[in-house]
């Protein structure tokens, strides 16, 4: 097993032998594709620990816009990365709730 520790969190996982990304979505129980593979979930603090992200290429990370908590949307629902050799990526697919949006009613004669 590892224990990884990033400026995002503190994830524990099996080894890793190449590199890993961090997915922030902002919200928990959001599913994380990896090349179009579901890797989990987001847990209590909207994070998700991505393994086995292959160094020096291309790689799409994404969410299941399905799986988003009700009253919530994200405006990007996937990001390339490229980590290198046993680094990591930070990838921040922030998720907007209804309580930060506004309704405005306009009003015509």
């Amino acid at each position: 097993g590892a224990a990884i520790v990033t400026p995002s969190g503190v994830f524990a996982s099996r080894r890793v032998h190449d590199a890993f990304a961090v997915v922030d979505v902002g919200a928990p129980g959001v599913e994380v594709l990896h090349e179009n593979r579901p890797v989990g979930r987001s847990g209590p603090f909207g994070k998700v620990l991505v393994t086995d992200v292959p160094s020096f290429q291309r790689t799409k990370i994404a969410i299941s816009p399905e799986s988003l908590p009700g009253e919530t949307h994200a405006s990007v629902t996937e990001a390339e990365i490229m980590p290198n050799f046993r680094g990591s990526a930070t990838v921040n697919i922030k998720t907007i709730s209804a309580r930060d949006t506004a309704t405005i009613e306009i009003y015509t004669e």
